[in-house]
């Protein structure tokens, strides 16, 4: 799993946009096949109470740790509007057994 900050989307999608703000009311709005495939996840953050955030899943996600490239197509997305470090030092959560599967290919 992926959590990544909206604030890095390139283009604001309404349909996302209602996912990211709203994605109780987005999921019962849309029917299956409207947009990609994607379901709710229930989250409990420090400070805040439970919550649903939505999450997708993309046909092809590609990733780089900055010395290489790989792509996979067996991962879920969630987009927050949380600030996930609180000095900006990142926007992403990579859940680490994305990392692992790409070292252990590449060895």
């Amino acid at each position: 799993m992926i959590f990544l900050n909206a604030s890095l989307l390139p283009q604001k999608d309404p349909f996302v946009e209602k996912l990211i703000e709203r994605p109780l009311e987005a999921s019962f709005e849309h029917g299956a096949g409207a947009k990609p495939s994607f379901c709710l996840i229930p989250f409990r953050s420090m400070g805040n109470a439970s919550g649903m955030v939505a999450g997708f899943y993309p046909e092809l996600l590609m990733i780089s740790d900055g010395k290489q490239q790989w792509s996979t197509s067996n991962v879920l997305v969630a987009f927050t509007t949380m600030d996930l470090s609180p000095s900006g030092e990142y926007n992403a959560l990579v859940h680490p057994s994305l990392i692992r599967q790409q070292q252990s290919h590449s060895v």
